[in-house]
């Protein structure tokens, strides 16, 4: 079973862009 969390940072690991995408959104989440 996958932690919600280590999917998010593996995502994040693979398409950083979408970090800055997340944040220019006001999406605080994402951590």
């Amino acid at each position: 079973m996958l932690n919600k969390n280590m999917v998010i940072d593996d995502i994040l690991y693979k398409y950083p862009h979408l970090e800055t995408v997340f944040k220019n959104r006001g999406i605080k989440c994402f951590g």
